[in-house]
């Protein structure tokens, strides 16, 4: 093989060149084969001349006559003359086989513009495969780099908005035609006639009571505890006074006080239930009897006077019987005698006490709770000797109200609900058409506590059942 082609084809393995762009290095440089070739066979013949010079030696150092060791110096003389010349030879050539390696790398270094005219498989020669791959790593690196740092955005087509519909304008006259299309009324506008605008009166109906009545109701209406936007409030309040102030004060108005009950073991918290002649005829009807008397209670725990407010109170004994005037009268005879009063907060629907209940499912009013049943004097005679019994009413139709002690235990339910309202005791028991009956447990709580919430009812669940056991044994 020629000594360019070698050159070419190392080159080629060292720069992980393409075989065709070291064929068109080789078809570049075969001008120069013919100098190549006589440099190697010069280097072949001075190998064998050393080889010989070698041998010759090695047989000059065995058993050689000494005529013949002239002869032999003078060989191995010429022989190493030829060598230096050969040496010579060898030196000039490799000089220039360092020219020609130069000439191969300046051709493989060419610019882009030189390289331009290669051939275009030339051109695009295949890489190293470490480089390849560090360049489609750094493109995957940018890609994902754009992608994060582009905002993330959602195209919504919004649709075109239709128009409005135009409306088609009719003739204003209409025809009736038959199945043939003859005309049989030419405008049926001329039946219809356009309907005239309906004017209305200004005029109001005339005022039906003089100024004096007017002012009367006026006075009324705005009394306080009075029905007030179809409310009205439970209770009335005045600053603290004694228990004697306040019995002086309805004494004062004519009223019947029927007990002082002591709610606690200390004295701190008194009720007071009184009447008068007019509240007592009223509540003289069958089933009525608990309207018969009102409660006020002294409330030195809490310093205020409760006092039960009697159009609340009378409307939720005597439901649909109730008597408007008397609850007014007894209001303001109150209203006389208290004059720095104020409504509590516990108002409710002034027509909803007809139907009164603590929630669904719970008693009303008429859903009253027998204990005993025997004539009327057997049944007094036996509560009178329970000795439970804090006052007797008496009304007109012969019916009787007691109020009754609860037992110790029982009583102590107030305390937990609160003392304001404990004018519910002591707790009443009506004797009429020899039954003795009480209203049911939950229905008189819940109306002389009417805004009584859910959490409280439930820390005196027990409570109704052992009022209905206290008051059984009053009978026996």
């Amino acid at each position: 093989m020629k000594k360019t082609t070698i050159l070419t084809l190392i080159t080629a393995l060292t720069l992980s060149i393409s075989p065709v762009f070291a064929q068109t290095l080789i078809q570049e440089t075969s001008a120069s084969d013919s100098t190549v070739d006589d440099i190697i066979a010069e280097i072949e013949q001075a190998k064998s001349a050393a080889t010989k010079l070698k041998a010759a030696k090695a047989a000059a150092e065995t058993v050689v006559p000494a005529q013949e060791e002239t002869v032999l110096t003078a060989e191995i003389a010429k022989s190493a003359s030829e060598a230096d010349a050969l040496a010579k030879d060898t030196k000039s050539a490799s000089e220039a086989i360092e020219e020609e390696e130069v000439a191969v790398t300046a051709e493989t270094t060419k610019p882009a513009s030189e390289t331009a005219a290669l051939p275009k498989e030339v051109q695009e020669l295949p890489k190293p495969a470490t480089e390849v791959k560090e360049k489609i790593v750094a493109v995957q690196e940018e890609q994902e780099e754009k992608e994060e740092e582009a905002p993330r955005r959602l195209t919504i087509t919004i649709p075109t908005v239709p128009e409005t519909p135009k409306a088609i304008k009719l003739s204003s006259e209409l025809r009736l035609v038959d199945e043939h299309g003859h005309i049989i009324i030419k405008n049926l506008n001329t039946l219809y006639p356009e309907r005239k605008e309906i004017i209305f009166s200004t005029n109001v109906a005339p005022e039906r009571f003089n100024k004096k009545n007017k002012d009367k109701d006026k006075e009324e209406v705005t009394l306080l505890g009075s029905v007030d936007n179809a409310r009205v409030t439970a209770y009335l309040q005045s600053p603290l006074l004694s228990v004697d102030e306040v019995i002086a004060k309805l004494k004062q108005e004519k009223f019947e006080i029927l007990s002082t009950f002591k709610v606690d073991k200390k004295g701190t918290v008194t009720s007071i239930v009184y009447t008068n002649d007019a509240i007592k005829s009223a509540a003289s009807k069958n089933m009525r009897g608990f309207a018969g008397a009102l409660r006020i209670v002294v409330d030195n725990e809490n310093k205020l006077v409760n006092i039960s407010n009697p159009i609340y109170m009378i409307k939720a004994f005597m439901q649909k019987e109730y008597n408007p005037s008397v609850a007014q009268k007894v209001l303001t005879q109150i209203h006389n005698v208290f004059p720095d009063l104020k409504a509590s907060t516990e108002v409710v629907k002034f027509l909803a006490l007809e139907r009164y209940q603590f929630m669904e499912n719970m008693p009303f009013y008429q859903d009253m709770k027998v204990v005993a049943e025997a004539k009327n004097a057997e049944l007094l005679k036996r509560a009178q000797k329970s000795k439970k019994i804090v006052y007797e009413q008496h009304l007109d139709n012969g019916s009787i109200i007691l109020g009754v002690e609860l037992g110790s235990r029982t009583s102590k339910f107030v305390k937990k609900i609160g003392y304001q309202n404990s004018g519910l005791l002591p707790y009443p028991v009506l004797i009429e058409n020899g039954e003795a009956k009480i209203l049911a447990p939950q229905y008189y709580i819940a109306v002389m506590y009417p805004k009584l919430k859910m959490s409280k009812f439930m820390t005196i669940a027990t409570v109704p059942g052992a009022i209905n056991k206290d008051i059984d044994k009053i009978f026996r």
